[in-house]
């Protein structure tokens, strides 16, 4: 069967270390960008997953695997999900990412590496010659927030003409993410046109919006931030 020339030219991800962070990636893959498609999922033999079969609902079944060096031929870009680890296991991951990455042209980086290592990665000879792209999701100001944040002139609250719905919880671990793509897929479903700012990093391969890194800016006033957050919907 020829596959169709959208498939062709969409990039296939692996993701590594599959976890519980990614899971609702998987629980929603029709949400994704269509320039993107998961392949390829690898996990650490000690968190139970190796082996194991994972449904994507889209008539698409894959194998994990036990690290990024098994999947390598199989995908275009490597995202790394946030997770938990101390920072001595942590540079085990590192490893295990870097012994795969000469056959990817990128990798998506959702976790907040230590700076060692950071500085590991950055250093490997792949990543300083170029062949492969390392990107830290959403870590730095866009122009576009910068010039948000720089404003010094506010001019009242803008009225907002369409509904806005905004997710939030208590704590940790309440499945924000989740929810909000259910409400995203319900909505679409009902013909709605949906614009959505993402609170994860690796947010944009469903299309949203980054959140504001200006919002959580120490040295920008919280009343300001009122402001700019509403100037911000009003151009969305």
């Amino acid at each position: 069967m020829k596959m169709s020339d959208e498939i062709i030219n969409q990039a296939r991800i692996g993701i590594y270390p599959y976890g519980k962070e990614a899971e609702p990636i998987l629980r929603h893959v029709n949400l994704l960008a269509n320039q993107y498609r998961i392949t390829a999922l690898a996990s650490p033999r000690g968190w139970g997953l190796t082996e194991k079969k994972i449904d994507l609902h889209n008539g698409t079944i894959l194998k994990v695997k036990n690290n990024p060096r098994d999947i390598s031929d199989e995908i275009d870009v490597l995202l790394i999900p946030d997770f938990n680890a101390a920072e001595n296991i942590e540079m085990q991951f590192v490893d295990r990412i870097l012994e795969g990455i000469e056959e990817i042209h990128t990798v998506l980086c959702a976790k907040n590496f230590s700076k060692e290592s950071l500085k590991k990665i950055e250093n490997h000879p792949c990543i300083i010659s170029g062949s492969c792209s390392f990107i830290y999701l959403n870590r730095y100001y866009t122009q576009k927030e910068e010039d948000f944040s720089t404003r010094e002139e506010l001019n009242g609250l803008e009225n907002i003409e369409v509904p806005v719905i905004a997710i939030s919880g208590i704590m940790e671990n309440t499945d924000k993410f989740e929810i909000s793509l259910i409400i995203r897929e319900l909505l679409i479903k009902s013909g709605y046109k949906v614009s959505q700012i993402g609170s994860r990093s690796y947010c944009e391969l469903f299309d949203f919006i980054s959140f504001p890194q200006f919002m959580l800016n120490p040295q920008i006033d919280e009343i300001k931030k009122v402001y700019l957050l509403n100037d911000f919907l009003k151009q969305i």
